[in-house]
């Protein structure tokens, strides 16, 4: 029963991707390029490294390679690692010869592709590729490079300022009312600071835990031919190997089922897609939605009601571990109806705290039937670690 329960809450929010892992080490958070060290930038709120830029391999250090103007790392594993032109010998991205002192031209970027010419014709086309026997064929459209985001601070979130990239991992500290022994004690209502609303998170909770929460790609999955145009799988319960899946949309993110990662353990869908996050997030907006869950749990069969009302309740700073954030915070007051046949119904009250470009810092569960939203117990706390 808890089992289902807990599968039963999928509002697992916690997948704005655009703070990675990285190395592990915390960086300073800064709002601007002045806020960093010397040979940094600010970037997505952090303080980031500025790459060497190049024209070619002499200008870059021994053991690296000149890849898109940036000095890079010239090990690999396989061809695939290395830039078009070059194929990988003894763990190295060299040229197919062999030879790792022949450098390209300065205007070669991207690893071999040429930068395009200026155009030479009447019509000023650069997506022409002129053949040796004269015809011209369209030249396919480049990757799109990732873009950079910069917060406003107009405590406003808005879909530019959250990244879903499948691939993309972040760092949790996750504490739970049952590895603990005990609710976890929390201070939902925050303090005023200077006008300001600050909620603190920072402190320790016991049994608290690292978890590294990923966006998964649904291609190829066993799951995939029966969800389709879902943009990312992500995981709901470790303990139980199930995940959420989701759909990235202009102005939402819903939630369209979740699954076993094994075949056929577990596979949920719901009636409508659920829209859990709705863009702009903004102070005063609030939405419900509801469906029907139905398939199977572990070969028996699931069935179950749920209704989300969400409500963008506050702005203000949020202290963590890592630092303080700039945030706004949404509110789901979630119920469920559970048949089994019996009816089961459960209530609970969650917050997340967003932070433009960052995404979720944190999010807060009160115990089962709270409420107050002002709660001071927690069945959950997870916050960003380092």
């Amino acid at each position: 029963m808890k089992d289902l329960w807990r599968l039963g809450c999928l509002f697992l929010l916690t997948l704005s991707f655009y703070v990675a892992c990285g190395n592990g080490e915390k960086a300073d958070l800064c709002n601007q390029d002045s806020d960093c060290k010397s040979g940094e930038v600010c970037q997505s709120s952090k303080c980031t490294v500025v790459e060497k830029k190049c024209l070619d391999d002499t200008g870059c250090a021994t053991g690296e390679i000149c890849v898109s103007n940036q000095c890079k790392q010239s090990t690999c594993e396989s061809s695939a690692d290395c830039p078009a032109s070059r194929v990988c010998e003894g763990q190295r991205c060299v040229f197919p010869s062999g030879s790792e002192d022949i450098q390209e031209p300065s205007n070669v970027v991207d690893g071999g592709d040429e930068k395009t010419p200026p155009p030479d014709d009447s019509t000023g086309k650069e997506d022409v590729i002129k053949k040796d026997d004269g015809t011209q064929t369209e030249q396919p459209p480049k990757e799109e490079e990732p873009k950079i985001c910069t917060p406003n601070r107009d405590d406003t979130i808005e879909r530019s300022e959250l990244q879903f990239r499948v691939g993309t991992s972040i760092i949790y500290s996750e504490a739970t009312e049952d590895g603990a022994g005990k609710p976890l004690t929390v201070d939902m209502k925050g303090k005023d600071e200077g006008g300001v609303t600050v909620w603190d998170l920072s402190g320790t909770f016991p049994a608290a835990k690292r978890v590294v929460d990923e966006l998964l790609s649904p291609k190829g999955a066993w799951y995939d031919s029966d969800f389709p145009g879902i943009t990312y799988a992500s995981t709901l319960d470790r303990s139980l190997g199930a995940l959420g899946l989701y759909k990235v949309a202009s102005d939402n993110v819903s939630m369209h089922g979740w699954v076993s990662e094994k075949d056929g353990d577990i596979k949920v869908t719901y009636s409508k897609p659920l829209p859990l996050f709705k863009f702009p997030l903004k102070k005063g907006l609030k939405w419900t939605a509801s469906a029907t869950a139905s398939g199977t749990f572990n070969l028996a069969v699931y069935n179950a009601s749920e209704t989300y009302d969400f409500e963008v309740d506050g702005v203000g700073k949020l202290k963590t571990p890592t630092g303080t954030y700039p945030v706004v915070r949404l509110r789901l007051e979630f119920s469920q109806q559970q048949y089994l046949p019996t009816v089961w119904k459960r209530t609970r009250i969650s917050y997340f705290f967003l932070s433009e470009c960052l995404g979720v810092i944190a999010r807060v569960d009160s115990t089962l039937y709270e409420k107050d939203k002002d709660f001071t117990e927690a069945s959950l706390v997870k916050r960003l670690s380092d």
